[in-house]
């Protein structure tokens, strides 16, 4: 069992987190998580050579490239910038994460993570906290937590 000291001092601690943690860094993880699919989407394309843009060089048949080796660079390319996105969005995750262990505010924390951390949208998540799709309840709780409202 925690101390009186103990939990002043966590509480001192989770009230400098969350000054930390921004709306910003919550909206962050979903742009992230958009770009990842983005970069899915655009390495399963890069595969086409029929539509590859290495295949036409402004309009006319690029003689010298072969489009199978230009996609497959691309794709390539392509990999190498998803990893590093990859590895950007789960460190930013990890953080998030550990700083919603400290809450103890639990409606608040199953918010974040329906709407920022799963990508649902605020009638979804209140949906899912509140039982009952509306979307101020859920979107007012948060910006209330960050001090917006």
């Amino acid at each position: 069992m925690e101390g009186a000291s103990e939990k002043a001092e966590r509480k001192q601690w989770v009230l400098i987190q969350c000054r930390d943690m921004t709306i910003e860094t919550l909206e962050g993880l979903r742009e992230q998580k958009q770009r990842i699919e983005n970069l899915k989407a655009e390495i399963e394309e890069s595969y086409n050579t029929y539509h590859s843009p290495g295949f036409y060089s402004f309009g006319k048949q690029s003689g010298k490239r072969d489009p199978v080796q230009v996609a497959a660079f691309r794709a390539i390319q392509k990999k190498e910038e998803l990893q590093k996105e990859i590895e950007a969005f789960y460190e930013t995750l990890e953080g998030v994460e550990k700083w919603l262990l400290t809450l103890e505010d639990y409606e608040t924390v199953s918010i974040i993570r329906w709407h920022y951390l799963l990508g649902m949208n605020w009638r979804e998540t209140n949906k899912k906290v509140y039982g009952y799709s509306d979307w101020h309840r859920s979107r007012k709780r948060i910006n209330r937590f960050f001090g917006r409202e």
